[in-house]
């Protein structure tokens, strides 16, 4: 039969790539899965709006996620870092948007034991504006 999980035991991960995007996009669903006894953590970028993050929310992960850039040095030492959070988080599910997280954190996710993942994508980004190699690969 399907998997049950005990209220309040289950940790849930939320990973995009700014705080900004999590205030806009996750930040009423994370509200109410914590008031259901859910453990949710976040995933993302320091900008601007870390600070308000940190008002409203707990269990705040950051990364230095550079979304409008490909180096493949440093995105290479991103996914170890999404590995690294990962494993030591040790979440049931993890709900991803935006490409590198979609990705990286993907990539990561492969490797440790059975973590439920969805990856979102909502609209096209900025890959879709620029003629590079890895963005025709996206494509």
């Amino acid at each position: 039969m399907g998997e049950s999980y005990t209220i309040g035991y289950m940790k849930i991960i939320f990973s995009t790539n700014t705080a900004k995007r999590v205030l806009e996009v996750e930040s009423k669903k994370i509200k109410i899965l914590e008031k259901k006894g859910f453990e949710v953590h976040i995933v993302c970028q320091k900008d601007d709006f870390y600070k308000k993050l940190e008002s409203k929310h707990k269990n705040i992960h950051y990364l230095k996620i550079l979304s409008n850039r490909i180096s493949p040095f440093k995105d290479i030492i991103l996914i170890q870092k999404y590995y690294s959070l990962y494993k030591k988080i040790n979440p049931d599910i993890i709900f991803q948007s935006t490409i590198k997280p979609n990705i990286y954190g993907s990539l990561a996710v492969n490797r440790i034991k059975k973590i439920k993942i969805f990856n979102h994508v909502s609209g096209l980004g900025s890959s879709f504006n620029k003629i590079f190699l890895f963005n025709t690969i996206i494509k």
